[in-house]
């Protein structure tokens, strides 16, 4: 069991004590009696099993074990007096944010700074593996499903449509069979047999002639002119909105929102909400998508969308 450390009184009125050699001027000092000061002392000798002082008639002189206490208790009270006179920088609030990489890389990345620019005290911790964290380890989520775990609530963030996407040099294209040579990029998440599927129409024979297991992927394949691939309304409005992908039709469909998930439990609630409504604002803020669909501009239907992939597929 750890020794109970000595009184603070005590051990100052002995550093003063040991600096004047005398009791009365170290118990002036410190406004004190004399006898207090006195008692004080005592009370270390008992502890440490030495005299510290010897007292010869009125006078006090430190022995060799007083001299030995009296160095380290002066370097002690020394450290002490710098920690309490340093001024103590408040730590930074962190906040730890979750999300899967396809949202974090294209809807949270280039929003941060915004967010850093009105609140610079905080700190964000952006973690991307889904598979590698629970609702427990970080304060704020962003994922598709609303969260079910009792003790955590959520709300919608933004609604997603999924629609069709290709890069910029897929705009001066007439005619469907005027594409360049087009392939259809696939990702696991929308396959495009559920899409021609929602259509109504039928797909190509065989499969896409990209396959890739990320959505992220997909969507910069398409940017670099690739194909055409599926993609969610908030993974490609700010592409959208800068020209680097447009739209292939209009047509599109429903996916359901990303929400927010947040512990109501959480010790960070305030920060919490504080980045919540500011992410809500700022996607607000980015306005609807703009229709852009590069085909209908060059004068074909919306309604042939289908044929239009179809040729893509085929025409490699």
């Amino acid at each position: 069991m750890a020794a109970r450390p000595p009184s603070l009184r005590s051990v100052v009125a002995f550093e003063a004590a040991a600096r004047h050699e005398s009791f009365v001027k170290a118990a002036e000092e410190l406004n004190l009696t004399q006898s207090a000061v006195s008692h004080a002392v005592r009370g270390l000798e008992a502890r440490v099993g030495h005299a510290l002082f010897d007292r010869p008639g009125r006078a006090v002189v430190l022995t060799v074990h007083g001299a030995r206490l009296a160095n380290r208790v002066r370097v002690a009270l020394s450290l002490l007096s710098d920690a309490l006179e340093q001024p103590t920088d408040p730590q930074p609030a962190r906040l730890v944010v979750g999300a899967s990489p396809q949202v974090a890389q294209r809807v949270l990345s280039h929003r941060l700074g915004r967010f850093r620019t009105l609140h610079p005290s905080v700190q964000i911790e952006l973690r991307c593996d889904a598979s590698a964290f629970s609702p427990c380890e970080v304060d704020v989520m962003i994922q598709g499903e609303p969260g079910a775990s009792p003790g955590f609530a959520s709300r919608p963030l933004v609604q997603q449509q999924l629609f069709a996407v290709a890069g910029p040099a897929f705009r001066g294209a007439a005619e469907a069979h005027a594409l360049p040579t087009g392939t259809l990029i696939e990702s696991p998440e929308w396959p495009w047999s559920l899409w021609f599927g929602r259509l109504g129409r039928r797909g190509p024979a065989g499969s896409p002639a990209i396959t890739v297991d990320d959505e992220g992927a997909a969507i910069e394949m398409a940017r670099a002119g690739v194909g055409v691939c599926l993609a969610r309304s908030a993974l490609v409005q700010d592409d959208l909105r800068a020209g680097s992908l447009v739209r292939v039709g209009s047509a599109e469909t429903p996916v359901g929102a990303l929400h927010l998930v947040w512990s109501v439990r959480s010790a960070k609630g305030v920060l919490a909400e504080t980045f919540m409504s500011w992410l809500s604002e700022d996607l607000t803020a980015a306005g609807a998508l703009a229709p852009a669909p590069l085909l209908r501009d060059a004068g074909l239907s919306s309604s042939l969308v289908s044929e239009m992939l179809l040729a893509a597929a085929s025409a490699g």
